[in-house]
């Protein structure tokens, strides 16, 4: 069971979940130098990340612009000389590529040269999304605490919960704008190859595909979640990581700032924080001074 405790305030405030301390050693121009860095090392490991899971997406894509396509020519509203047009891997796997790495230069270059306008989005996306993101972190963090059974205060919970909601919140603007970009690219390339279905279908592909790759990834992970876990260490490290070194290499993120982002992603990662929190507790009682 868990027990809350708050007689200790302070107890949670010890070496998680936040920057490297080295950055508080750093101008402040020089900090923001480094968080706009991480950010953009953020974005591509994400691109690479989502296109790699994303790959069934063409297909759900293609399969739902033809569907809609007879749909409407059943109805007699088509232009049945160009149905041939209308729909096809070609054209989704194009708009999937171009949508997923044409976004990354579109969101690095707002980041930055209009860092005022990304952060004035992330103000505004951070009042409608707050409510969503605190409910979910405040129940990631507590299920996390439960399923270590010891004895955790509710200051280290809550400690747990808004870091969780910081980094979502801090990466918030960059998503949207690298969703809103790719999704746009992605239509733009199939119109421009010739894809003649209405842009509402080739929406609706889209949609389609995201809902079933998400549904997908989410069901497997809850049927095998260790092999999940295995898949998402090899990946990161052996995958994910490496290409996001390299491709930052051609908008001059330093390997360090990757490196950086990899060390937060995995602190947030850790589901361990709430025992290694209990065993820091333990120490400091054993080795406190009998009176």
């Amino acid at each position: 069971m868990l027990h809350y405790n708050i007689s200790h305030p302070n107890r949670a405030a010890s070496m998680f979940f936040f920057r490297d301390k080295h950055s508080s050693d750093l101008s402040a121009s020089q900090a923001e130098a480094h968080a706009r860095a991480e950010d953009i090392a953020y974005t591509i490991n994400h691109t690479i990340a989502c296109t790699a899971t994303d790959f069934i997406d063409p297909f759900i894509g293609t399969a739902t612009q033809k569907m809609l396509g007879k749909r409407v020519s059943l109805h007699g509203d088509g232009e049945h000389g160009h149905s041939h047009n209308q729909g096809g891997l070609n054209y989704t796997f194009a708009g999937e590529l171009a949508g997923d790495f044409g976004s990354v230069p579109v969101t690095i270059a707002l980041q930055r040269h209009a860092p005022k306008a990304m952060a004035a989005l992330g103000k505004g996306l951070e009042k409608i999304a707050a409510p969503v993101f605190r409910r979910t972190a405040g129940s990631t963090a507590l299920r996390e605490a439960k399923a270590f059974g010891g004895e955790v205060d509710a200051e280290a919970v809550k400690a747990r919960a808004d870091a969780l909601y910081d980094h979502e919140i801090k990466h918030l603007p960059l998503a949207a704008v690298w969703t809103a970009s790719s999704i746009a690219m992605n239509v733009g390339t199939q119109k421009l190859m010739g894809n003649q279905a209405p842009t509402s279908h080739i929406l609706a592909g889209k949609g389609a595909g995201i809902l079933f790759s998400s549904g997908l990834t989410v069901g497997l992970r809850a049927l095998i979640p260790a092999k999940a876990q295995a898949w998402d260490k090899f990946s990161s490290e052996k995958l994910y990581l490496p290409a996001t070194k390299k491709i930052g290499k051609l908008f001059r993120v330093e390997e360090k700032s990757v490196e950086n982002m990899a060390r937060e992603q995995e602190k947030l990662a850790d589901k361990g924080w709430a025992s290694k929190l209990d065993a820091e507790r333990q120490q400091k009682e054993g080795s406190a001074p009998e009176r």
